[in-house]
């Protein structure tokens, strides 16, 4: 008997079709993607960005906190700190310039529940 879980979701990246996505997953650790057949867009397509997602999600070089810029090198720093100094670089600008001098640029999928997202984020900016 196989260990082998079969999950279906969708890609995490923000294209134009969201694609459906079957991810086959084995003691918590993703085997192989495929496209899903019955996602009513891509219909089993799968773009070769996601099929070498594994291989990014466990590469030994992936980044796993943010990085800060200090001179001429990078330190890790926790999120919760990153997400402070980007607040306060908004705060500054919208404060310096108004919030008409942040680009919104939308460049989310189709399908995507992250165009809501950022649609909310720069209404919540002005």
């Amino acid at each position: 008997m196989s260990n082998i879980k079969k999950v279906i979701t969708t890609c995490p990246r923000d294209c134009p079709d969201s694609c459906g996505i079957i991810v086959e997953v084995e003691k918590g650790k993703i085997l192989r993607l495929r496209g899903a057949k019955e996602h009513p867009v891509t219909k089993g397509f799968l773009c070769s960005k996601m099929h070498k997602y594994p291989d990014l999600i466990y590469s030994k070089d992936r980044l796993k906190r943010p990085l800060l810029r200090k001179g001429s090198r990078f330190i890790e720093i926790t999120f919760p700190e990153a997400y402070s100094i980007a607040a306060k670089e908004i705060e500054k600008t919208i404060n310096k310039y108004s919030s008409k001098s942040i680009l919104y640029y939308q460049g989310s999928g189709s399908l995507s529940a992250m165009r809501l997202v950022y649609a909310r984020f720069f209404n919540l900016l002005g």
